[in-house]
C-alpha cells in the first residue's frame, strides 16, 4: 500500500482513537452539570483526573511497546504476554496508590469516596486494553483500537446520560464507564490475540522482552512522569496563589488550546511505527518523512494559532459565555505554545526511534523545571496569563532542545525555508481576517480556511505534488494492492 495514503488512513484513524475517548468524557460532564448540578459535576471532574494521571504516567511503556514491535513483528506475541502481566502488577499497584490518596490523605466525603474509587476500577482494564492497542499500532493496524474506543466511548456515554435521566446517581454513572472500559479491553484483546502469531504454547510467556529492555522502559515511564508532572504543575500552583475564579478562566483557555492538540497527537500515534520501520529498515526514506511531517504539522499550525489569537474574544464568547471574557488574554498567550508542540512532535519520535530516550528525559526534565520555576515566579502577580507565559515558555525550550539535537544528529533540514511559505500564506490569511474579525465568527473562519489554503495552494508546490501523489496512488491501489510507494 502507498506510504502516502497509509499514513493518511493512520492519521485518521488515530485521530478518532484520541478523539472518541475525550468527546465521551466532556459530553458526559456538560450532562452531569446539567442533570445532576455543580458539585456532581465536580465529583466526576476529580475522578476522571485521578484516572488520566495513573493512566498517563504509564504511557511510556505503550510509546516502548510500538517501538519495539515494529521493529521486531515477530516477537509481537512475547511483547504482548510480558507487558500484559507487567501492565496487570502496575495497574494493581496504581489503585493501590490511589485507593490510600482517596482514603488516608484527603478527607473526601463517603459518596465521594466511594464514586472515586469505583470510577478508579477502571485503570486496570484500561491499562491492559491499553497494551494490546499498543501491539496494534506497531503492526500499524489502527482500525480496530479506532472502532473499539469509538464504540467503547458511545457506550459510556450513552449508559451514563440514560442513568442520570432515569435518575440515577453518580456512583452508577461510574459502574457504567468501568463496564465499557472492561467491553473495550475484551475486544481488543480477543483482536490482538488473533492478529499476533504465536509460537508453540510452552513459549507464549517469554521475558525476554522486559529482560532486553527494562532500561528503556524506566526511561520512557519517567519520560511520561514528567510531563504529566508538567501538564498539571501549572494548575496546582496557579491554584496556590489564586481563587476558583482564575483558576477557572485558565482551565477554559486550556480546554480551547490543548483540545487542538488532538491532530497532532493522531499524526504522532500515526507516524511513529512508520519511522521505527524506516529508521531499522530504509534509513533512507527517513529524512523525507520527518520533512515532509515538519511541513505538514507547521502548516496546520500555523494558521489555526493566528485565528485564534484573533478572534479569540469571539470563541470565548461562544464556547463558555461573556463572564469568561479574562480567558482571552490567557488564551492569547498559551496559543503560541502550539507551534512548538507541533513541531516537536517529529523531533521527539525522531529521538525514540533512534534510542535516544535519556537525552528526551533530560529534555523534558529541564522543561517541567522551568515550567514550575516559571510558575512560582509569574502565577502571584500575572495569573492566569503568568501561567500561560510559563507553560509557552517550557514548550519552546523542549522543542529547541529536541530540534537542535535531531538536526546536529539525524537530519539537516533547512526549517525556515521548510516553512517559509506557510508562514507567507499564514500572514496573508491574518491580514484578511483582521479586516473581517467583526462579522460572524463561522463566516470569518471560513474565509480564512479558503483563503489559507488557496495562497498555499497557488504559492506552493507541496499541496499540488501530494495531492497528484495520492491521486496516483489510490489508482495504483485499485490495481496493484500490495504495491507500497516512497
Amino acid at each position: 500500500m502507498n506510504t502516502l495514503i497509509g499514513l493518511a488512513r493512520d492519521s485518521l484513524f488515530s485521530l478518532i482513537l484520541h478523539l472518541a475517548p475525550r468527546l465521551a468524557n466532556v459530553l458526559l460532564f456538560i450532562f452531569i452539570g446539567r442533570l445532576a448540578g455543580p458539585s456532581e459535576a465536580g465529583v466526576f471532574t476529580l475522578a476522571t483526573t485521578y484516572l488520566i494521571i495513573f493512566t498517563v504516567v504509564m504511557r511510556g511503556l505503550d510509546d516502548l511497546v510500538i517501538r519495539q514491535v515494529s521493529r521486531e513483528p515477530d516477537e509481537a506475541s512475547h511483547y504482548l504476554t510480558s507487558f500484559l502481566l507487567l501492565r496487570l502488577g502496575l495497574a494493581f499497584l496504581s489503585y493501590g496508590v490511589l485507593s490510600f490518596v482517596v482514603l488516608i490523605v484527603f478527607e473526601y466525603t463517603k459518596s465521594t469516596t466511594v464514586t472515586l474509587l469505583i470510577l478508579a476500577l477502571s485503570v486496570i482494564p484500561d491499562s491492559l486494553a491499553c497494551v494490546a492497542q499498543a501491539v496494534l499500532l506497531g503492526k500499524r493496524r489502527f482500525s480496530a483500537p479506532a472502532v473499539t474506543l469509538a464504540l467503547t466511548s458511545a457506550f459510556k456515554l450513552t449508559g451514563g446520560v440514560l442513568v442520570l435521566l432515569t435518575g440515577g446517581k453518580l456512583q452508577q454513572v461510574a459502574w457504567v464507564w468501568c463496564v465499557g472500559s472492561l467491553l473495550g479491553m475484551i475486544v481488543l484483546l480477543l483482536i490482538t490475540f488473533k492478529q499476533t502469531t504465536w509460537p508453540q504454547p510452552v513459549a507464549w510467556i517469554g521475558w525476554d522482552p522486559l529482560v532486553r529492555n527494562w532500561r528503556a522502559a524506566l526511561t520512557f515511564l519517567s519520560i511520561t512522569t514528567l510531563m504529566t508532572l508538567e501538564g498539571q504543575a501549572d494548575i496546582v500552583i496557579l491554584g496556590a496563589f489564586h481563587d476558583d475564579a482564575e483558576l477557572g478562566w485558565y482551565g477554559a483557555a486550556t480546554t480551547i488550546a490543548f483540545s487542538l492538540t488532538l491532530l497532532c497527537q493522531a499524526y504522532q500515534f500515526a507516524v511513529y511505527p512508520l519511522m521505527t520501520r524506516y529508521a531499522s529498515q530504509e534509513p533512507d526514506k527517513l529524512p523525507k518523512l520527518y520533512k515532509r511531517s515538519v511541513w505538514y504539522l507547521g502548516a496546520v499550525v500555523l494558521p489555526m494559532v493566528s485565528g485564534i489569537a484573533l478572534l479569540s474574544p469571539q470563541i470565548v464568547s461562544l464556547v463558555f459565555g461573556p463572564e469568561f471574557q479574562p480567558t482571552v488574554k490567557a488564551l492569547r498567550i498559551l496559543i503560541f505554545s502550539l507551534i512548538f508542540i507541533f513541531l516537536s512532535t517529529p523531533d521527539s519520535r525522531m529521538m525514540l526511534v533512534h534510542n535516544r530516550q535519556n537525552w528526551s528525559w533530560l529534555f523534558v526534565a529541564g522543561s517541567v523545571v522551568v515550567n514550575v520555576l516559571l510558575n512560582l515566579v509569574l502565577d502571584p502577580y500575572g495569573g492566569a496569563s503568568g501561567a500561560a507565559m510559563a507553560r509557552l515558555c517550557s514548550s519552546a525550550l523542549f522543542f529547541l532542545l529536541n530540534h537542535l539535537y535531531v538536526t546536529r544528529f539525524f537530519v539537516h533540514p533547512d526549517t525556515v525555508d521548510l516553512l517559509s511559505k506557510p508562514v507567507m500564506a499564514t500572514l496573508t490569511m491574518t491580514g484578511v481576517v483582521w479586516a473581517v474579525r467583526t462579522w460572524p465568527l463561522p463566516v470569518a473562519i471560513g474565509i480564512g480556511i479558503v483563503v489559507y489554503v488557496g495562497i498555499l495552494w497557488c504559492w506552493g508546490d507541496t499541496l499540488p505534488n501530494d495531492a497528484a501523489l495520492l491521486h496516483r496512488a489510490i489508482i495504483e491501489r485499485r490495481t496493484h494492492p500490495d504495491s507500497e510507494g516512497v
